[in-house]
């Protein structure tokens, strides 16, 4: 499995990739999930940089078919890690369900602001 995150620039790179790496392997661990890792993960670098952020790596060899569904595992453990380490942002805007013209994601909701 190959599960890449994008980091906001100016991120100790470092720090997110350990971060990242140790969510992984503690996914590897729990008993649901020892099966299908069919070796350790590891942190494989940077992958891109652009505007929007810097591209990290985490790799995992797993059981045969099962790659998607541990990849989809292993994004939101990495993302719920590196928020919790301050490694990752939060949305800068908030969208308020039922609320009148609220601002959605890079953009005016017409109501006049």
């Amino acid at each position: 499995a190959v599960v890449d995150v994008v980091v906001p620039l100016g991120t100790d790179l470092a720090r997110a990739g350990r971060a990242a790496e140790a969510a992984a392997k503690e996914l590897g661990a729990e008993p649901a999930w020892a099966e299908t890792f069919k070796g350790d993960p590891v942190f494989a670098g940077v992958q891109a940089a652009t505007d929007a952020g810097v591209t990290i790596r985490v790799m995992v060899l797993t059981a045969p078919g099962q790659h998607f569904r541990v990849a989809r595992e292993l994004r939101l453990r990495i993302l719920e890690r590196l928020r919790q380490e301050h490694l990752a942002w939060a949305p800068t805007e908030a969208i308020e369900v039922g609320s009148e013209a609220q601002p959605g994601p890079g953009g005016n909701s017409g109501g006049g602001h």
